[in-house]
């Protein structure tokens, strides 16, 4: 689920993810089972992955 005004930039990957408004996702990140909450950048760390029965969640605001 990807809310409004969201970018996620060419080459990102984004499975099974519930991203919230306003987030930025940068090129070539790789997600799974992320839950990122409002205003979360992603743009150093490139890979970040949950599982299906606990899900990686990411605070309002976060930069990775």
């Amino acid at each position: 689920i990807i809310s409004r005004d969201v970018i996620i930039e060419e080459g990102a990957n984004v499975q099974n993810c519930i991203i919230f408004t306003l987030s930025h996702i940068g090129k070539d990140s790789d997600l799974e089972y992320v839950v990122a909450d409002k205003n979360v950048k992603v743009s150093v760390v490139k890979k970040l992955k949950g599982q299906k029965d606990d899900v990686l969640f990411i605070r309002q605001g976060a930069k990775i």
